[in-house]
């Protein structure tokens, strides 16, 4: 059942969805500094709430590396950061459970942008056995929970954007 808070959430994530194309753009032009070959990825918007689990999509971006192509999750964080040193928290939020865990590909490496988008930090696919799950309630949405995966920040390079 579709309920009035579930409809405005729909509705933000689109909104979220569709304010997300400038991070994808700054995290595809990175990449490609750093020498990759970067392909953006279609971007699948669910016409419903209800329907929004069948819609998982398959990245942000592809790179390639290592003589083939790897899944890249962009992120655009509230906060500004340019270290580890000055990120306030003990760890770094990768994702939300369902994108982890039902996905195929899993993600190569999660690039999460800094507000002002100068910087980055990058989370591998690799390092998801240190993963911890936490539970928040999301501050985007109405009186809205979730799990997400959370890593360790000895586990994340963070850099200049290089672009």
């Amino acid at each position: 059942m579709t309920t009035d808070r579930n409809k405005e959430n729909h509705k933000r994530f689109i909104k979220h969805l569709d304010e997300s194309k400038p991070s994808i753009g700054v995290a595809k032009r990175h990449l490609e500094s750093q020498g990759f070959e970067v392909r953006e990825k279609e971007t699948k918007k669910t016409p419903s709430y209800e329907e929004r689990m069948k819609y998982l999509d398959d990245g942000d971006l592809e790179y390639y590396k290592d003589g083939e192509w790897r899944r890249v999750e962009v992120k655009h964080s509230s906060r500004n950061f340019t270290s580890a040193e000055n990120w306030p928290f003990r760890n770094m939020f990768v994702c939300a459970i369902h994108s982890w865990d039902k996905v195929d590909p899993k993600p190569d490496v999660f690039l999460i942008l800094s507000k002002d988008m100068n910087n980055v930090a990058e989370i591998t696919g690799d390092t998801n056995d240190k993963w911890f799950l936490t539970r928040f309630t999301d501050k985007r949405y109405v009186n809205y929970k979730q799990t997400a995966y959370a890593c360790p920040l000895d586990l994340i390079k963070f850099s200049t954007v290089g672009i």
